[in-house]
């Protein structure tokens, strides 16, 4: 019996955990290429396991949270638009619309 597919989910499951351990915890890296690389390695090793035919529902649920994550990490990235806000910095004018549907004005705030 191959264990390729236990270990596929393994990697997938445990990265994941965390992944999401630090999420809660605010401490998420800038860049998300390591995560994404266990993902995908999980991934294969999934796909191998299932296409030797030894994988069984472990390696189905490695493949199947691999592609979910991937996904999620290359569509979902928070992209910064240039100038970022620090703490201690004022605030930039701006207008929007309150719940009310009136007009709100940054730069009347004192």
């Amino acid at each position: 019996m191959s264990y390729l597919g236990l270990i596929a989910l393994l990697i997938t499951v445990a990265t994941a955990g965390r992944w999401f351990w630090r999420m809660w915890h605010v401490n998420i890296p800038p860049t998300p290429y390591l995560f994404a690389a266990l993902w995908a390695t999980g991934l294969v090793l999934g796909l191998v396991a299932l296409y030797q035919g030894t994988g069984g529902s472990a390696a189905s649920w490695a493949v199947g949270l691999g592609v979910v994550l991937l996904y999620l990490v290359a569509t979902g990235a928070q992209k910064v638009d240039g100038e970022v806000i620090e703490v201690g910095d004022p605030l930039p004018a701006f207008t929007a619309l309150d719940e009310n549907g009136e007009t709100f004005d940054s730069t009347l705030i004192h």
